[in-house]
């Protein structure tokens, strides 16, 4: 994968083309991710590609569509690793959240959380 992450950073976004090929390129990490999963050295590979798209989403602008492939390789992430991925959430679900509202007009409503609980928890509506 790092070829793949060389590739985004030699390739600018700069045209229809281009945007689709470094699309194209986060959704074949996203594939890679999946069968790779069981090998050895999957989640240092994981801590270096979440840091690395974290990265990118800050400085793409916000309507670009690489966020979505980007967010499909979180909700790929997500799923192999499970419960691990809740390290990453504080540093996505902003991210996430304001694409899903530029997208889907979504409304999000905090819940009540035991005050104990250092968790916030939203309810899409």
């Amino acid at each position: 994968m790092p070829l793949l992450k060389e590739l985004l950073s030699q390739i600018p976004n700069t045209n229809e083309r281009r945007t689709q090929i470094r699309v194209e390129t986060i959704e074949c990490i996203g594939f890679i991710l999946g069968s790779v999963r069981h090998e050895e050295g999957f989640q240092e590979a994981i801590d270096q590609l979440m840091e690395y798209f974290i990265n990118l989403e800050q400085i793409l602008d916000k309507n670009d569509i690489e966020h979505t492939a980007i967010i499909e390789v979180y909700c790929q992430i997500s799923s192999y690793i499970t419960h691990g991925f809740a390290k990453y959430m504080p540093l996505v679900f902003e991210i996430i959240t304001q694409k899903l509202e530029n997208e889907n007009e979504l409304i999000l409503e905090k819940q009540n959380v035991p005050q104990n609980s250092s968790h916030k928890v939203y309810k899409l509506i």
